[in-house]
């Protein structure tokens, strides 16, 4: 590792080390592929069993009475908020009206979330112990209660927004800063209790990085950009409600 001295008790390090921490190689992302086509494989086995859960029946019944026309709070009520019933009828609209197709989603968003669980850790850990927490991730995750239920759906999409979010601070580009806030935001949708504490936790993150480490963290645009993903969500929602109640 090469080093310049700049200030005493300061060193620079060089560029070429910098972006081995900053960036996954392209055999840990040939890696993380295979982590999320074994976490599949293993996690679709459980698509055609069941235990019969009430819990599991919310989401489902919500995504049919969706599919029938009807809105979430007008038509029938429900103590989650709607990204989950919206996302399985989306699935249920498009590849089949069945369990196994809500199954199989669900077992997508645990690979997703095995993959990404690889990646972050590669980024503080060796590779072993980095294959290690994914496969943690699986089995003592996803499969351990594998029910159609928000709450996985809404892991899925923090374990996204913190990925994009250290993708962020690691390229400064206002597209990872619109990703990040578009999926922080979206997690709110799904469940308001993890989309909030994800939303503080990254605020504090950023805030702890600009006054202890002394980092720039937002430029104007960047900021604009983390705003505007922010909002996206929240705003296409209320208006796709309105014109759908409008149209009725």
């Amino acid at each position: 590792m090469s080093i310049a001295q700049t200030e005493p008790g300061k060193v620079l390090v060089s560029a070429s080390h910098s972006r081995s921490w900053n960036s996954v190689s392209h055999r840990d992302r040939f890696i993380a592929v295979l982590v999320f086509v074994m976490s599949l494989a293993y996690l679709s086995i459980f698509r055609h069993y069941t235990s019969l859960e009430p819990d599991e029946g919310i989401v489902l019944q919500g995504a049919e009475r969706i599919l029938r026309g009807e809105l979430p709070y007008r038509d029938f009520f429900s103590f989650y908020t709607p990204g989950s019933f919206y996302l399985v009828a989306f699935l249920f609209r498009f590849a089949g009206d069945s369990l196994v197709v809500a199954r199989i989603g669900l077992a997508v968003a645990g690979a997703i979330c095995s993959a990404i669980t690889y990646l972050l850790a590669r980024r503080v850990c060796s590779r072993r112990i980095a294959l290690f927490a994914a496969a943690l991730t699986t089995s003592t995750g996803f499969a351990y209660r594998f029910l159609v239920l928000h709450n996985w759906y809404s892991t899925l999409l923090a374990c996204l927004a913190v990925y994009a979010g250290v993708r962020f601070l690691e390229s400064h580009k206002g597209l990872w800063a619109f990703v990040t806030g578009c999926l922080s935001s979206s997690t709110i949708l799904f469940e308001q209790s993890k989309g909030a504490g994800l939303c503080l936790g990254l605020a504090l993150g950023f805030c702890s990085l600009r006054l202890v480490g002394r980092q720039r963290i937002f430029g104007p645009a960047q900021l604009a950009s983390m705003l505007a993903g922010f909002f996206l969500p929240s705003s296409q929602c209320s208006c796709t409600s309105a014109w759908k109640e409008a149209l009725e």
